[in-house]
């Protein structure tokens, strides 16, 4: 199956779950198109670079979140904190996808799409791990259902790229967050929503 064939079945498939009734996507702009600043952390000290760009062939609408320079033991861009209240009575359950592309030379370079504690320093989860090849065709991460601790009440969702880098470059696009067992439709502009204190 062509790659374009898999990531147009991955946004069909979030599609069908919307309809059979997903939760808001969590995650903030989740195709980058908003004029704000990302919300995924821009820098991190050398660690890393990442900022919205305007590219040909984005996944949806004109943006991506453009990542370079990571550190070859691995970066973390970690979103602002998300709340999961609402699910006290029972462990929270979230589900999480992305579009992923690279461009450049990665050398056995890897993305994963977490899920970390608020301080962004404990995995928690993993909806799982592409290899970068560099052949710039968009793939999808994805992972549906995966229950948490119920003592965890924010989170920080999280793009992480690690191994070798020469002037390689990772975009990102349709990011999506949800809580439930269900994955939902990846709006081209969500609206941004008071920040979690």
């Amino acid at each position: 199956m062509s790659p374009r064939r898999v990531l147009l079945t991955a946004l069909g498939w979030c599609w069908l779950a919307a309809i059979a009734g997903a939760g808001e996507n969590l995650a903030v702009d989740a195709s980058f198109e908003s004029p704000l600043p990302a919300w995924f952390a821009e820098h991190s000290g050398t660690s890393y670079y990442a900022g919205k760009e305007e590219v040909g062939g984005a996944a949806d609408g004109r943006n991506v979140l453009a990542i370079e320079a990571w550190d070859k033991q691995g970066s973390r861009i970690l979103s602002e904190p998300v709340s999961l209240a609402g699910q006290e009575a029972t462990a929270p359950v979230v589900s999480a996808t992305a579009a992923v592309r690279c461009r450049g030379k990665t050398d056995g370079a890897t993305f994963e799409l977490a899920l970390f504690d608020e301080k962004g320093q404990k995995k928690l989860a993993s909806f799982g791990q592409l290899p970068l090849d560099g052949k710039t065709a968009w793939q999808t991460v994805a992972k549906s259902g995966v229950a948490l601790d119920r003592s965890i009440a924010k989170c920080r969702l999280a793009l992480v790229v690690r191994g070798a880098e020469q002037q390689g470059r990772v975009e990102v696009d349709c990011v999506g967050l949800f809580r439930g067992p269900s994955l939902g439709p990846c709006l081209l502009y969500t609206s941004p929503r008071p920040r979690d204190s």
